[in-house]
């Protein structure tokens, strides 16, 4: 394979020996392409992808780190990278990727490792003779990230302008096991085209949140669904 002396870090511009050497380059979203030993100044923010590599060394500066590790993609730890070293720099919790894969920070004094994880609604229903909007949601996680989750829940808002009604859970959320709730008391009957806004949420340990990307439907078209299942059953 190819030899990467003292490291690499792959850019969408080139190629660098450095961070800083990026940096100059105004080259803000970087692949580790091998281990690298090194201490570097972020002097602003940096998206920087492990990928299944350990960078040694101290990260220090104003800017804000957004790690990624691309070989977590599987939701899996076995060859993931890691930065050991002391990090003064901001680091982003979690965050989204231009690609929309979600990614967490896990940290303590020895460095910082970053886990992806997906969370999502799968599906929105209305069953008839029930009060109610129910969710179904699923995440997924390695068991550094579900160690982090504290709870969970789902958010409602009817129309843009609504009032936010949330529901929410103690406990566990396993990795790849959707969960159901329902939002209670909803009177649907009458509000046409109006769209209804959804989404789902974890708690983390250091007590922030994490929120997937919002759902919206049009009531009718609920209605309509459940209508068309109706008939396909009869």
């Amino acid at each position: 394979g190819k030899l990467y002396v003292n490291g690499l870090f792959k850019g969408e511009k080139g190629s660098y020996k450095t961070i800083a050497e990026a940096f100059a380059a105004q080259d803000t979203r970087l692949t580790l392409m091998a281990a690298y030993e090194g201490d570097a100044q972020i002097t602003e923010d940096l998206y920087l992808d492990l990928s299944g590599h350990t960078l040694t060394g101290n990260l220090t500066g104003s800017g804000t780190l957004y790690g990624m590790d691309s070989a977590t993609d599987g939701y899996t730890t076995d060859t993931m990278g890691a930065i050991t070293g002391t990090v003064s720099c901001a680091v982003a919790s979690n965050f989204k990727d231009v690609t929309l894969k979600r990614y967490m920070a896990i940290g303590d004094a020895n460095g910082y490792t970053f886990h992806r994880f997906y969370l999502g609604i799968t599906h929105v229903n209305l069953r008839p003779g029930v009060d109610g909007i129910g969710y179904k949601a699923v995440f997924h996680g390695d068991e550094a990230v579900q160690q982090q989750v504290t709870g969970y829940g789902f958010t409602l808002q009817l129309g843009e302008n609504g009032k936010p009604v949330s529901k929410g859970a103690e406990g566990s959320f396993t990795s790849g096991k959707a969960v159901t709730m329902r939002l209670e008391h909803y009177d649907v009957s009458s509000y046409g085209e109006t769209k209804l806004y959804g989404n789902v949420y974890l708690v983390l340990a250091d007590g922030t949140t994490v929120e997937s990307a919002r759902c919206g439907y049009s009531l009718r078209e609920l209605a309509e669904a459940i209508v068309a299942l109706a008939r396909g059953t009869e």
